[in-house]
């Protein structure tokens, strides 16, 4: 009788909700890893994405569970929601993971009396051995071939309903629902323990043949992180996790409070991350990537097969990155984004001890995102994690947009470089750490399978100050190392320091890296510059319609829609343009160079500093650039342009005005289409060289000249109205 009428009930709920489209999020609160909150009357629980690696067999932090071949990642939980639903009781299960609906196996264990001592001491099929006893009564199988709802009595489990499950693999949501006057909860407050496996025949964990690869509710992981020779992973905030499944580790550190109360009455309360200290955020990418974890790079160069064991892309639909937040935080909040190295994760900087006083310890918001692997050279979907994080973290608190600054050590050094490059306009300042712009032809290659992803436009960082810091025993640097970056960056006149620690290697001292990052958010990004220096190359840029990347790099500033002639594009393939608004009297920018010896006695990179003192010695080279003073001002451009088919200006970002006339000096190499944004109410004519020209082209939105500018040309575009 009641498992007719349970099917019946939640066939009508579960087929309402089997509709989500591809992509879709069902995640609900704010994504905060190993906290819970309750949504509308909803109970959600978020756990830590790619912690599932099962009990700890040894005694390094984490598990030590592996997935048969091809199955990797089947069993992530993300969150799990408890609610009701009229008279159901619903339970709904998000993975990181859902291709094959028939893989996972959802297991719930409700305490309805709160008492470990009575219940039973375990989940059914005895591969979870805690080590005191769960004290759970009800049982809730989740899975695409049996859902079941189990009751404890008398001292043995038993069916006491079949239920339907729903698996959506374009939401990766379990669901399932039981009538709530099954077991009524009123308003008593239940344990829950809840776990995640394989549900195949030969791994199943409710029949003790596989691990439990998640538990649900463990919170306050350490970031500890150590390479796990067995999995070819390191822990992901799974140690205490791994030490319950063990049985060396209490439970109710893995148990959740139910407080059906607040549940009834539809009570709001939701997790926040504002505390001083570690938080681990996630985020849900609109990428469409197919899920799973594969080893990157896709395709491998000959004798690097051992490296993409260990080297992997992530390829879920919920990314993680740990946020750090000071004593007391600025609002609007300054923010760093520190970029890990090879080999590294989200979570290295927060393991080895780097932040808190004395220090890295700057008064911002520091987020340490994943990059989509340890080793994905921040190009392609690893570079777009970075801005969706800066779009999420930007989401959920009020950030000062203006300053934002990139850092990162080795490998994150070099993205920093690069994505500088490549969107100049969104930084306040680069701070490479033991990283630099180049690397050998066949180390790039190694990372990316083969493919060139480096740009060489360090011209782009005309706007952007360069602060880096690297070690004189640093066996890892390349004949294009800081040092190069250094001359190259002196040559052009631009802002940029370099600190040579003698006495270090490829390593971070965090107590002189947080002075360079202090001075570097000191002051805001430049937003509307006097000059635009900026090259495309269009080998760079991504576009792909089936995963939704879409990666262009077609201007800065004031500058927009930078197009190169030609095409198909390889490497060296380049267009630059070098503009100046000659409205600006700040325009020619003064310099002084800088060459001087410091020690770290009660001292850092910046001068005095009585809570530091690391002993070490090191060298300042650099140059402190200011704005200019007094140049005579006109309404006017001067441009120089190379390679380029196609480019617009905005004429009131630069301070020039369309209704007066307005003079271009142009150098160019070729046919180009320039597009100048501003209001011509009764269009202008058109003069070059001191002769009447061709009209441009109008628009709605400006005006185009459409010009041979081989060499050196003066226009001048007359308003009709002042002729």
């Amino acid at each position: 009788m009641w498992d007719g009428s349970v099917r019946v009930l939640v066939a009508g709920l579960l087929c309402a909700a089997s509709s989500a489209s591809a992509g879709t999020d069902a995640s609900l609160g704010p994504l905060i890893a190993g906290t819970h909150s309750y949504v509308s009357g909803t109970f959600v629980a978020t756990d830590y994405a790619y912690d599932d690696q099962g009990p700890a067999r040894d005694e390094t932090p984490g598990g030590d569970a592996v997935y048969p071949e091809g199955l990797e990642n089947a069993a992530d939980l993300i969150q799990l929601q408890i609610g009701l639903d009229g008279g159901l009781i619903e339970i709904t299960a998000i993975l990181e993971t859902l291709v094959d609906p028939k893989l996972p196996l959802v297991g719930i264990g409700f305490d309805t009396d709160a008492d470990p001592a009575t219940g039973a001491a375990a989940f059914p099929g005895g591969e979870f051995v805690p080590q005191t006893p769960l004290g759970i009564e009800l049982f809730v199988r989740l899975s695409k071939a049996s859902s079941e709802l189990l009751h404890f009595a008398d001292g043995h489990w038993a069916r006491h309903a079949r239920l339907d499950g729903e698996v959506d693999v374009e939401a990766n949501t379990l669901r399932t629902a039981f009538p709530r006057n099954h077991f009524e909860p009123g308003d008593a407050t239940w344990r829950a323990f809840a776990a995640v496996g394989l549900a195949t025949r030969r791994e199943s964990w409710l029949d003790g043949k596989g691990p439990i690869f998640d538990l649900a509710f463990v919170g306050n992981e350490s970031p500890a992180y150590a390479i796990r020779f067995q999995t070819g992973r390191a822990a992901w905030q799974d140690r205490k996790q791994s030490e319950v499944l063990a049985g060396t580790l209490d439970p109710a550190e893995a148990a959740a409070l139910i407080d059906w109360k607040r549940i009834v009455n539809g009570v709001t309360e939701l997790a926040e991350a504002k505390t001083p200290g570690m938080h681990t955020l996630l985020y849900h990418s609109k990428l469409e990537l197919g899920e799973g974890i594969s080893p990157f790079p896709d395709t491998a160069l000959e004798g690097t097969h051992d490296l993409r064991r260990l080297h992997r892309l992530y390829k879920g639909p919920y990314q993680p990155y740990v946020l750090w937040l000071p004593e007391r935080t600025p609002l609007p909040a300054p923010l760093i984004v520190l970029m890990h190295g090879t080999g590294s994760t989200h979570l290295s900087a927060m393991s080895r001890g780097w932040f808190g006083p004395g220090r890295l310890h700057p008064r911002a918001a520091v987020v340490q995102p994943l990059g989509r692997g340890e080793a994905t050279g921040y190009f392609g979907v690893a570079e777009q994690d970075i801005f969706d994080v800066i779009a999420d973290i930007t989401a959920r608190m009020p950030i000062d947009e203006d300053r934002v600054v990139l850092t990162g050590w080795s490998a994150g050094g070099m993205g920093a470089l690069r994505l500088g490059q490549l969107r100049p306009d969104r930084f306040t300042a680069l701070v490479p750490l033991v990283g630099h712009s180049r690397q050998e032809k066949w180390v790039e290659h190694i990372i990316s399978g083969g493919e060139y992803f480096l740009p060489h436009a360090l011209e782009n960082l005309y706007s952007v100050p360069v602060r880096s810091i690297s070690g004189r025993l640093d066996d890892s640097k390349a004949d294009d190392g800081p040092d190069r970056d250094e001359l190259d960056l002196y040559a052009m006149g631009y802002d940029y320091r370099h600190w040579l620690l003698f006495r270090r290697g490829h390593e971070v001292v965090p107590e002189l890296v947080n002075s360079a990052l202090v001075e570097a958010i000191s002051r805001p990004r430049v937003i509307d510059p006097a000059r635009v220096v900026f090259t495309v190359e269009p080998y760079l840029e991504k576009s792909d319609p089936d995963t939704g990347l879409a990666l262009r790099y077609d201007g800065a500033y004031w500058a927009s829609g930078i197009r190169v002639r030609g095409g198909p594009f390889e490497r060296g393939d380049r267009g630059t343009i070098d503009v100046v608004s000659l409205a600006r009297a700040d325009r020619n920018r003064t310099t002084k160079r800088i060459s001087e010896y410091g020690v770290s006695r009660r001292a850092d990179l910046l001068g005095p500093n009585r809570f530091v003192s690391t002993n070490d010695r090191w060298v300042t080279r650099g140059l402190v650039v200011e704005p200019g003073t007094g140049a005579p001002t006109s309404n006017g451009l001067r441009a120089t342009l190379e390679g380029v088919a196609e480019l617009t200006l905005d004429l009131e970002r630069m301070q020039l005005r369309a209704d007066r006339e307005l003079a271009l000096e142009v150098t160019g190499d070729g046919a180009t289409r320039l597009h100048l944004l501003g209001v011509w109410s009764d269009g202008a004519s058109l003069w070059r060289d001191g002769e009447r020209h061709s009209a441009p082209e109008r628009g709605t939105d400006g005006i185009t000249i459409s010009e041979d500018f081989s060499g050196r040309h003066h226009f001048v575009l007359r308003p009709v109205s002042r002729q």
